[in-house]
């Protein structure tokens, strides 16, 4: 059964202005197999800082800021250290705004931050740092965020070193969880939702509108929570919008029944998977 290819039933279509659009998925048989999902809850609290874990995913620590804007930082399951901003952004959803990130006098340009939405409305830039960013902003007073058109917004960290002391405590318990038994995995994970996993509104408006189409391949890591802990695309569509979108899918919304090592403790697996990305032409 290896390499089997197994097509979804039926495709999402929406109106698009005058085309409609299908999302065909088509998943892969797993190479290995992981657990199960859980809400965020909160670890702990660092003056104003609250530290929740999202088990299989991620820790963060959150504060709110004056304007509307809130600032986190993140450690995932896959040992990535993440920055969030959230408020009054003019960027577009699906903008990958070209980020410079200073601390204290060091400048940090990521080139890969990408806006997305936020349930209940508004909008949020999450950007993937060095190893290290973490350490660096523990001992800085400030730190601001600009782009082509100027600053963007700052936040004073202070009070920040006893939140991050905490988000490593819950990063070692989340990798400790995630791991599972760490003993190979007997009974595969299996999905349990990918069938509908990809909706119309995920297609995104740049490869839309450049009328991109193509298959994504990915290869998934799953958690002992039969949650998606890290996603690669080991195969591409030809589009990094369209690339970009199934990972950040698959890292949100795709959740997997555990699987089992030889005594039917939950454990680490993978899967691999695939999209195709199809805009009909009636």
């Amino acid at each position: 059964m290896w390499g089997v290819m197994l097509r979804s039933v039926g495709q999402a279509r929406r109106a698009w202005g005058k085309r409609t659009i299908a999302v065909a998925t088509v998943m892969g048989l797993s190479v290995h197999s992981v657990p199960s999902a859980a809400a965020a809850q909160q670890w702990s609290k660092a003056g104003s800082w609250t530290i929740f874990m999202d088990p299989g995913d991620n820790c963060f620590a959150v504060d709110q800021f004056t304007g509307g804007w809130q600032f986190a930082v993140s450690i995932t399951a896959e040992r990535k250290q993440l920055v969030i901003i959230a408020g009054p952004l003019r960027y577009e959803i699906n903008d990958k705004p070209d980020l410079i990130w200073t601390i204290g006098t060091e400048k940090f340009s990521r080139g890969v931050s990408i806006v997305t939405a936020v349930d209940g409305g508004g909008k949020r830039v999450i950007a993937p740092m060095q190893t290290d960013f973490l350490s660096k902003m523990e001992v800085a007073p400030s730190i601001e965020v600009n782009d082509a058109g100027g600053k963007v917004v700052g936040f004073n960290l202070n009070g920040l070193k006893p939140a991050i002391d905490e988000l490593r405590k819950c990063g070692r318990e989340l990798i400790r969880l995630d791991t599972g038994s760490g003993l190979p995995a007997i009974t595969k994970a299996q999905p349990r939702n990918l069938a509908s996993l990809i909706t119309p509104d995920d297609y995104p408006p740049a490869a839309l509108r450049a009328n991109l189409m193509g298959r994504t391949v990915v290869a998934l890591k799953i958690s002992a929570h039969g949650l998606v802990s890290d996603c690669a695309v080991t195969g591409s569509s030809g589009s990094a919008d369209l690339d970009d979108a199934t990972c950040r899918v698959m890292r949100v919304r795709a959740r997997f029944t555990p699987a089992k090592d030889g005594s039917g403790r939950p454990t680490r697996d993978s899967y691999n998977t695939n999209i195709l990305w199809q805009i009909p032409h009636d």
